[in-house]
């Protein structure tokens, strides 16, 4: 517990930490601390300050807003929770701002489906909740150079999501071939030339070049052999 009031509780705000005047020699990340667990907000903030990290702010979810956030210059945004309609929220607000600020989220439970959500809203750095300070950091730096960060067995999960979006874009376009097209690309996948595919289907070569220029116009495949792919990805 705080201490506070309900009434002092109701009108806290987050804290805004004015620039620093002293230039240092190496450009700090600018970090927003934002983590409804006070005791870990204020032992995060007091590493942050050794390891060349400048806090700009810090609070918790109900103490801040996301203009606050954004107008506070942060590079990069550390959560202890995640909402994916606040997320969205703040996200709307930097890029109307024209603020690209990267989030960071930490102490998160091993949920393959609120990962992904995460990835969706625009989260770039995920640490677990065995995750160490050390973890913390690194991925707060990796966030503020752009790139992004998650733990080793969640990887599988993205790997696996990445796949099956493919697997169901080609099954979209496979959709949209004809039955006769459709038999058409088997025969190509199995490796059949277009003499041998118009011998198998009592068409002529002519016809049957006529229908690999459509399917290769509706796959988005531009040779025999990525139209095969295509086939084969969709299983």
């Amino acid at each position: 517990m705080d201490g506070l009031s309900t009434r002092k509780r109701a009108t806290a705000r987050a804290v805004i930490v004015p620039a620093e005047t002293v230039t240092p020699a190496k450009p700090k990340t600018r970090v927003f601390v934002l983590l409804q667990n006070r005791l870990l907000r204020n032992a995060l903030i007091r590493v942050f300050r050794r390891r060349n990290l400048e806090v700009v702010g810090y609070g918790s979810q109900e103490q801040a807003t996301a203009k606050e956030i954004t107008n506070s210059g942060c590079d990069v945004l550390l959560l202890d929770f995640f909402d994916r309609q606040w997320v969205s929220l703040f996200n709307d607000d930097a890029q109307n701002a024209g603020k690209a600020v990267k989030i960071v989220v930490i102490g998160m439970r091993e949920e393959h489906d609120q990962f992904l959500e995460a990835i969706r809203c625009g989260v770039t750095g995920y640490l677990l909740n065995d995750a160490s300070l050390d973890d913390t950091v690194a991925a707060i730096r990796t966030a503020a150079y752009g790139q992004a960060s998650c733990p080793p067995q969640m990887c599988a999960t993205l790997f696996h999501s990445v796949a099956q979006i493919a697997q169901d874009d080609h099954a979209r376009k496979m959709a949209h071939l004809t039955l006769r097209q459709q038999r058409l690309m088997r025969l190509v996948a199995s490796g059949l030339t277009n003499k041998e595919i118009a011998a198998e289907l009592g068409l002529s070569q002519f016809t049957v070049k006529r229908h690999m220029s459509r399917i290769f116009k509706r796959l988005g495949a531009h040779s025999r052999a990525e139209a095969a792919e295509a086939l084969r990805a969709c299983g």
